[in-house]
């Protein structure tokens, strides 16, 4: 994170946005939102800090009801002379994000993942420079130069004009928002407590599942509804919701008839099984055969297995134990 003096209009002309900045007039804050980079959770952050009362979760605002058309945004303020007034009194916020990364992101989450618009949208595209040239140079022909989702930072939010206040990465947000939110004289303890790190992963689990269920007839026309499932796993996987060792829980078929909420209750299984195995790396593998003696009747009368691999072979990898 670095940081940046305050911004004076006597020197360069007010930015032309594309996408006009977010703003808080309550709390003197901008922020300017670029897609790939965490744009739907700073906006529903401010929306949250708008909110009267102490600042809870911007996870508990549905991520359907938390886009910027709820937001106050600069040209909200009407005049060019209020507009300017604005920015040269309040904090200006920028995030970025290794563009590898970004492009990655761009490409599992609107290709990879089943999503009928952009395979469409970006498919095309693609398909058409397949008769010239390699469908790999979409990015660098066109998209980062027309696509919300892949447009730099830099010119996006006018860095060259307009020196921002913060300016945050991706990689180190959790610290970033602590400054920022502590510069604004607001608690960040949300993001501390235990409950955070799970509501944060179901919230993905949530947006990418709902979605992808409600384009189900679209998407069959392109692959089977088993590669739908089979994909948003896998989706999950990358992102680091779901631990890469952990297999895809249906049969051939089975998704056909499955409601969101059923893939849903599954992910959520497969993100608390990774809790508890990353809470088992740290113990010794003789303290687990204890464990293992202790309960053995109950181990026997239900069941379990006093051995599951996913504890003891974790253990044994991540402690040499």
């Amino acid at each position: 994170m670095t940081f940046g003096p305050s911004w004076s209009t006597d020197l360069v002309p007010l930015p032309e946005f594309k996408d006009s900045p977010i703003i808080s007039r309550k709390h003197n804050l901008m922020y300017c939102p670029v897609g790939k980079v965490a744009s739907s959770f700073f906006t529903r952050l401010v929306l949250a800090i708008d909110n009267p009362g102490p600042l809870t979760s911007p996870l508990d605002i549905p991520i359907e009801d938390a886009g910027r058309a709820r937001c106050q945004n600069l040209k909200s303020l009407g005049s060019k002379s209020n507009m300017v007034a604005f920015l040269r009194q309040s904090t200006k916020v920028v995030f970025g994000r290794n563009p590898f990364s970004r492009i990655y992101s761009a490409y599992i989450d609107k290709l990879f993942s089943p999503n009928p618009f952009y395979w469409t949208y970006w498919g095309e595209k693609a398909l058409n420079l397949t008769r010239h040239q390699k469908a790999g140079n979409l990015v660098h022909q066109t998209l980062h130069k027309h696509d919300v989702h892949l447009r730099q930072v830099y010119d996006e939010c006018h860095m060259c004009e307009l020196v921002y206040d913060v300016i945050g990465t991706l990689e180190t947000m959790a610290e970033d928002l602590d400054y920022i939110l502590g510069h604004l004289n607001i608690s960040s303890s949300f993001q501390h407590e235990p409950s955070y790190s799970l509501a944060s992963k179901m919230d993905i689990v949530y947006d990418s599942v709902q979605s992808t269920f409600s384009w189900k007839t679209d998407i069959a026309r392109c692959i089977s509804l088993d590669q739908m499932g089979i994909r948003m796993w896998r989706k999950l996987q990358i992102r680091g919701v779901i631990d890469s060792s952990i297999r895809y829980p249906f049969r051939s078929g089975q998704i056909d008839n499955l409601h969101s909420s059923e893939f849903i209750k599954a992910c959520k299984q497969a993100i608390l099984i990774q809790a508890l195995v990353e809470a088992y790396k740290t113990v010794s593998r003789h303290d687990l055969v204890v464990v293992g003696n202790i309960y053995k009747d109950d181990f026997r009368v239900f069941g379990y297995n006093p051995k599951p691999a996913d504890i003891f072979e974790k253990q044994i990898k991540n402690t040499g134990s």
